[in-house]
């Protein structure tokens, strides 16, 4: 191995840290719920909305992964009728400059503006 590329060797434990956070982004929704909250936290339903094409039953699982994983936080208001809005953790805001540098990536790569990339269209 070079000596300029000793920086990329990897152990097996960052394997296994990278693996995690993929286990816990990697899927098709859960990304798109952190990008939505990102401007502001949000209720249920204008999250299903902002996703564009999430099902309820999708959403509420992912909803409570994140939860669990410490990205997210729930809120419920004792009001009537019942609201509940969720909204990022200081660990997810975290993820902000990482999902910016995805979303100018997915641009670049993903839109429909390079047809000649064989990607499928990120809704």
């Amino acid at each position: 191995m070079c000596p300029a590329n000793h920086h990329l060797k990897k152990t097996p434990q960052e394997y296994a840290e990278f693996k995690t956070a993929l286990g816990i982004l990697g899927d098709k929704w859960s990304g798109l719920v952190l990008l939505c909250l990102f401007d502001q936290p949000r209720r249920f339903i204008d999250i299903q909305k902002n996703t564009h094409g999430i099902n309820p039953r999708t959403l509420s699982q992912r909803l409570h992964m994140l939860e669990a994983a410490g990205l997210i936080e729930k809120r419920e208001y004792k009001e009537f009728p019942p609201r509940t809005e969720y909204r990022l953790t200081e660990k997810a805001h975290e993820l902000k400059a990482a999902i910016q540098e995805l979303k100018k990536w997915a641009k670049k790569y993903c839109s429909k503006a390079h047809p000649e990339n064989d990607l499928p269209e990120v809704k």
